[in-house]
């Protein structure tokens, strides 16, 4: 059996001179509502806080592990996005096995 995808969401938290970050862009509550979205969608993926992707003034930014396919600046409207491409990665991975 093959481990779930993995879906990394900065949680990077910065502050004052420089305050650009992931976490004060919202990522936290994204990650949880990203995290309803691919329940309701019956997906298998384990969604991992990470610190910093190296893309602060993109943020929030999230990247798909086994892929590499990075999102940035996204928003709640992206989120389906997202969860469209986890299908088509899981439809994927389903056919090779």
């Amino acid at each position: 059996m093959t481990a779930s995808p993995k879906l990394l969401v900065c949680v990077q938290q910065r502050y004052a001179p420089n305050p650009v970050c992931c976490a004060n862009h919202g990522s936290q509550t994204l990650r949880q509502v990203l995290q309803s979205k691919l329940e309701a969608a019956g997906l298998l993926v384990e969604i991992a806080e990470s610190g910093c992707l190296g893309m602060c003034g993109m943020g929030p930014n999230l990247k798909h592990e086994s892929t590499g396919r990075i999102w940035n600046r996204v928003t709640y409207e992206m989120l389906d996005e997202v969860v469209q491409f986890l299908v088509r990665s899981q439809q994927s991975r389903m056919s090779t096995i």
